[in-house]
Order: structure tokens, then sequence, then C-alpha cells
């Protein structure tokens, strides 16, 4: 019977298994060179930042864009809840107020001078970097994951 050549195929019985596990930025390493780790063991882990939502601040209070700082209630870099009010503006003689109220929970982070925007940073996202197979960390890459050794069979191709 003939033989086909598959290129890149590679079929070793009993070989040294190394896989590099990393985060996609840099975060916190939780494993130790010489940890036993099974597949379901997380080594590294990190935060994310949220999706930035933009609230047209001038637009929704009717004010114009230089009188968009006076209006703002809260100050940058705070935590802040769904429906809790960012702005607020002067009205007419105190009365006829008109208000913005955060769409979500999240983080105030900037507002423009120039365009009246406010943007709002939804909360960090938790990303984990987990063994996905046994074997001992030989390896700590600072602040960015690990090498991970095992035993076993290989079988790598292109499909």
């Amino acid at each position: 019977m003939a033989r086909s050549y598959t290129p890149g195929l590679k079929v070793l019985s009993n070989t040294s298994i190394k896989r590099l596990r990393q985060l996609p930025m840099k975060g916190k390493v939780l494993a130790k060179v010489g940890d036993s780790v099974d597949a379901n063991t997380v080594v590294a882990s990190t935060f994310i930042p949220g999706n930035v939502q933009m609230l047209n601040v001038a637009r929704h209070l009717n004010v114009e864009v230089d009188s968009v700082p006076d209006c703002i209630l809260v100050n940058i870099d705070s935590k802040i809840k769904k429906g809790q009010i960012i702005a607020e503006s002067k009205g007419l003689f105190g009365f006829f107020k008109s208000q913005l109220k955060s769409p979500i929970d999240g983080v105030f982070t900037n507002i423009s001078d120039v365009t009246g925007q406010a943007l709002i940073s939804e909360p960090p996202i938790a990303i984990e970097v987990d063994a996905f197979s046994s074997g001992s960390v030989i390896e700590v890459i600072d602040d960015e994951g690990v090498i991970i050794e095992s035993q076993g069979a290989l079988v790598q191709g292109i499909l």
C-alpha cells in the first residue's frame, strides 16, 4: 500500500511536552516553579479594562460645551452606579433643571472641554489562564505566565 507525505505531521510516543500559558497583557502569575498543576488549575490572572461609553453631556443637558464642566457633579476617577445623577444643568432661575443619569455602573474617567463628551468605563473584566494540561511548572515568566512540562504522546499535524 502507498504512503502519502503529510507536511508538518509529527508523532511521538513518549516525549516531554512543554507548553507556554501566557496572559494577553501583564498581570499576576499564581503558580511557582515546581508546582504540580492539572488542566483546571489557574496559573495566571489579570484584569482588562472594561468597555468605554461616551455620553454627550452638552446635548443631553442642552447647554453650551463651555459650561459642561460646571454641570458635572462627580469627580474624575470616581465610581458611579447606574442611574446616579452625573450632571445637572443650572436651569432657568434655578428651575427647569435637566439631569443626566449614568446608564451603567463604572468609573467616570474623563470629560472633554472641547466636545462636551463624558467617558464612563465599565468595570474591569477578569481574565484567567488555565494550565489546560497536567504537569509541572518549569519556568515562570514574570507578570505574564508560565511554561508547563508534562510527559505524554504527541500527535501534531495540519488539519
